[in-house]
C-alpha cells in the first residue's frame, strides 16, 4: 500500500448534535508508488461508532512555511467498507497522476483530511 493514514489522536472524534454522524481527522502519508485508479485508503482503524464507509472525506495540504504546496488534487472514492476506499490523485481536473513513483512534491506533502462517518443512530 502506498498511502497510509494516521489518526490525529490529540483531537477527539466529534459527534454532531443529531448523533447521526461522526467526524474524524488525520493525515495521509504517501510512500512508494501510485497505483492507476487510486491507492487503497484504509480508514477502518479509527475509533468511530460506525462500520460503514465515510460519507465524505475532504483533503487539504498543510505545508510548513518553507515547503511549497504540491498543487495536486486529492479525491476520495468510497468503497464498500471503511477499509477499501480509494485515494485518487490528479494533476488537474480529470488528469490522473501517472501510475508509478510518487513525485518528490507529493512525498514531502503534509496531506490532512476530515472524514464524516454515518453512525446509524
Amino acid at each position: 500500500m502506498a498511502a497510509t493514514v494516521t489518526n490525529n489522536s490529540t483531537v477527539q472524534p466529534i459527534l454532531d448534535t443529531t448523533q447521526a454522524s461522526q467526524l474524524v481527522r488525520g493525515s495521509v502519508v504517501l510512500t512508494d508508488t501510485y497505483t492507476s485508479g487510486g491507492d487503497t485508503l484504509d480508514l477502518s482503524g479509527y475509533p468511530t461508532q460506525s462500520a460503514q464507509p465515510p460519507e465524505i472525506v475532504l483533503f487539504t495540504e498543510q505545508p510548513s512555511a518553507t515547503v511549497t504546496p504540491s498543487g495536486y488534487i486529492f479525491t476520495y472514492q468510497p468503497g464498500t467498507t471503511p477499509a477499501n476506499g480509494k485515494l485518487r490523485v490528479t494533476t488537474s481536473a480529470g488528469t490522473e497522476f501517472s501510475a508509478g513513483a510518487y513525485s518528490a512534491a507529493l512525498l514531502q506533502a503534509n496531506v490532512v483530511f476530515l472524514a464524516l462517518f454515518p453512525t446509524g443512530f
